[in-house]
């Protein structure tokens, strides 16, 4: 019995893992980040008057709106990598891995940047409990990374 355990489990865990693999790298891309969700959220946490709803609104809205096309060519990239498994090149993955790197970048620099815009529009209270919900928040992150890492 042990002995046919030792020769299916390994065979069975590749099996798993690479089904698991397939699974997320076949995913689309990902779901729109919703601006009225997240608004009404730090509006209810935050106390933010009307002016400044309608400020981190419009400033949400600006950013969401221009990373739709980088979210998309994201998406394509994937796309065209994951069709390369039958014919890979390597000069052209190179290429579209450099891409999706500049998109990355991209996209880091412009959270980065609405959330300083935001914040700056937060009087000192609101900015303390501001960076108490973002410490909520990298919380529940780390708890979920944790659970992968094991």
């Amino acid at each position: 019995m042990n002995r046919l355990l030792s020769k299916i489990l390994p065979g069975t865990a590749l099996v798993s893992v690479l089904l698991l693999s397939a699974g997320a790298w076949s995913m689309g891309p990902a779901p729109e980040h919703d601006v009225d969700r997240m608004l009404a959220h730090m509006s209810d946490e935050l106390d933010l008057s009307d002016g400044q709803a309608a400020a981190i609104e419009t400033l949400a809205s600006e950013s969401r709106d221009q990373g739709v096309a980088d979210r998309q060519r994201m998406f394509e990239i994937r796309q065209q990598l994951k069709a390369m498994r039958t014919n890979f090149d390597a000069g052209t993955a190179q290429q579209l891995a450099d891409e999706l790197g500049e998109i990355a970048s991209r996209t880091a620099y412009r959270m980065s940047s609405t959330q300083a815009q935001i914040y700056a529009q937060l009087n000192p209270d609101q900015q303390q409990a501001f960076d108490a919900m973002a410490e909520r928040r990298e919380k529940r992150i780390e708890k979920r990374v944790d659970k992968y890492r094991r």
